[in-house]
């Protein structure tokens, strides 16, 4: 099995050029413009995800899992000026099947400032910030299924943007405790840094630290966690003709577990994930090889980590995985709905044994504003 995998990945990759590229999750981010024309007006706006991710696993790192709903996000907002916007509304999370009328109801408010400067574009968000895929982390750091269970992140954000730079800084608040309480507070920070614009060749930085700890709590059982992971990365993208391109990414990331909790059998680790394919419009083929060694990430897709959801007393020191990434996205009929279809066989190169993930994301967003007749 090994070998006949291996066989059609490698043609394929031929076929598709000598290059590496993580997976399109552009259908999955989530952002709130401001528009100078929109100042001082009120409005709505309108998101919907809906979505069908099936993972096959029958390894022992993370259990396969059917994911089968839809999110509602309606909103309103009011632009104070050019610069500053308030938007307040309700998250909910309804999974088909459930016993609940919904599987999650959060309230949702953003105040977001934004200006524009000759250095570039500088926003700041306090409350539900634009997290999830919206970071454009690596998958190994960040996991790529908050986008149906945790996409609503809350705290404060800092970005930029310009023809070269983009720089996402965000604190995720996660667990917010009394005193006396039995409960560590959580939080999650994260960076990311991209340096290249349009350009050909980009290099870029992300960070994650997460923290579990307080002074308040009387928990005396769960250990302080101060847990870091860091990624160095290079990704080129060369064009051929008007709809061809083909690009290509190498990163670098480690485990640092500063405050010795003992959780894990050891204190550091690291991991590199080297990332190939093309795309022909919304099309994307990819042959991603991942190779981890005592590499733990509090916050990342669990298939990469050294530890298991399955076990908490399984641990495997070292994970090579290697993924085959299908996807395609493209709207419907010219619709506002945009569709994302994904095909993510892989090989675990240690047990030999063949696993695959599909997924479907039908998403809209509808943004009106209610403009006074003259």
């Amino acid at each position: 099995m090994r070998k006949v995998f291996l066989a059609i990945i490698y043609g394929l990759a031929g076929l598709l050029g000598q290059l590496n590229a993580q997976v399109s999750n552009e259908a999955l981010y989530r952002s709130y413009t401001l528009n100078d024309k929109d100042s001082n007006q009120i409005g709505f706006q309108f998101h919907n995800t809906n979505y069908f991710r099936n993972t096959e696993y029958f390894n022992e790192t993370e259990e396969g899992r059917t994911l089968f709903g839809y999110h509602l996000h309606p909103q309103l907002f009011y632009q104070v000026g050019a610069n500053v916007k308030l938007i307040g509304g309700v998250w909910l999370r309804y999974d088909f099947g459930g016993n609940q009328p919904f599987t999650q109801v959060l309230p949702t408010f953003t105040l977001k400032i934004q200006k524009d400067l000759e250095i570039g574009r500088f926003s700041t968000l306090f409350g539900t910030l634009e997290g999830g895929m919206t970071h454009r982390m690596l998958e190994p750091l960040y996991d790529i299924n908050k986008a149906i269970v945790d996409p609503m992140e809350y705290g404060l954000q800092l970005k930029f943007e310009n023809k070269k730079n983009w720089f996402d800084l965000w604190l995720d608040w996660q667990k917010f405790i009394e005193p006396g309480d039995f409960a560590k507070e959580r939080l999650t920070g994260g960076v990311h840094y991209e340096y290249g614009g349009d350009g050909p060749l980009k290099a870029y930085y992300q960070g994650i630290v997460y923290h579990e700890a307080g002074q308040i709590d009387i928990d005396t059982i769960t250990p302080f966690q101060i847990l870091f992971n860091h990624a160095l990365g290079l990704k080129a993208e060369i064009k051929s003709g008007e709809h061809w391109k083909y690009f290509g990414e190498a990163s670098v990331m480690n485990f640092n577990d500063v405050t010795f909790s003992g959780l894990f059998p050891k204190k550091r680790g690291y991991g590199y994930l080297l990332q190939g394919g093309t795309a022909f419009k919304g099309n994307y083929f990819s042959l991603n090889y991942w190779r981890g060694e005592n590499f733990v990430a509090p916050a990342g897709t669990s298939i990469y980590q050294s530890v298991s959801t399955v076990d908490s007393a399984l641990y495997k020191p070292t994970r090579e995985l290697v993924f085959l990434r299908l996807v395609n996205n493209f709207p419907i009929f010219n619709s506002p709905v945009v569709a994302s279809l994904r095909l993510e066989p892989f090989i675990d190169l240690a047990t030999k044994r063949m696993d695959y993930s599909g997924s479907v994301y039908l998403v809209i967003s509808l943004d009106k504003v209610f403009r006074k007749r003259h």
